[in-house]
């Protein structure tokens, strides 16, 4: 298991950044992320970040939530990442999957 790049004793409470996206999870991400309104990613960001991170910026929004996910796994499953972002991202990137098909299987 990969550990938090800060020191794992922090007693402020602050998120700790994780780091372990690969470059291309991060960029796909961004691409899927993208198809969320700006609340949704502000919002998002602070659930990953338990709110212990604000930012008006739709960019720095997202480059928190990146930043402070433990997986991109984790991330798919969040509430505001929904099937059809992830279904329209699939089929913008010509990967087709069943129109039916839940957001778990399309993960």
């Amino acid at each position: 298991e990969l550990l938090p790049i800060a020191e794992s004793n922090n007693m402020s409470g602050a998120p700790q950044p994780y780091n372990v996206l690969a470059e291309i999870e991060r960029r796909e991400l961004k691409l899927l992320l993208g198809k969320l309104s700006t609340e949704d990613i502000i919002s998002l960001m602070d659930t990953v970040c338990n709110r212990m991170v604000s930012t008006e910026s739709r960019e720095e929004a997202l480059e928190n939530i990146l930043t402070y996910s433990e997986s991109a796994k984790q991330l798919l499953r969040r509430k505001k990442v929904r099937r059809e972002h992830i279904f329209q991202y699939l089929a913008e990137n010509q990967v087709y999957a069943s129109a039916s098909a839940d957001k778990t299987t399309l993960m």
